[in-house]
């Protein structure tokens, strides 16, 4: 199964969403589940997608005005 999170998260640092969504992946993870991360914008000048990366947990961007690229991102 994959699991696929939808976001229009853009804040410049990860808080404590991105952590969540780390937790949230490695618990999918354990009972053998992929996850796939959406956002919509641009990841320019922010830290916390690369922090994503590492985690293994590679982050997609798609401008939410741009339907064919969504459904290109979750497909």
């Amino acid at each position: 199964m994959r699991i696929l999170h939808l976001s229009d998260y853009g804040g410049p640092y990860s808080g404590s969403f991105v952590p969540m969504l780390r937790s949230a992946a490695d618990a999918a993870r354990d009972c053998g589940h992929e996850t796939g991360l959406v956002f919509s914008g641009s990841p320019s000048g922010r830290a916390w997608p690369a922090e994503l990366e590492a985690a293994g947990l590679p982050p997609r961007f798609v401008p939410l005005d741009d339907a064919g690229a969504t459904a290109r991102a979750i497909g």
